[in-house]
């Protein structure tokens, strides 16, 4: 894998991630691709929005 790839996270995965950790945490949980698209989360609703906070931050490196 080149610097330049991101490794990519499936959305099946991402969410069987956030059902396990969100409990235990007892938080809201979400999971953001490289473009800012939330592809998992504790809030189906969510899913496939656009996250600014993560979008900044990908911005910002």
């Amino acid at each position: 894998m080149s610097e330049k790839e991101q490794p990519r996270l499936a959305s099946a995965l991402a969410q069987k991630v956030v059902d396990t950790i969100a409990p235990t945490i007892n938080r809201n949980v979400n999971i953001m691709n490289a473009h800012g698209v939330i592809i998992a989360s504790t809030d189906a609703a969510r899913i496939g929005t656009h996250h600014d906070g993560s979008a900044e931050a990908i911005r910002r490196n």
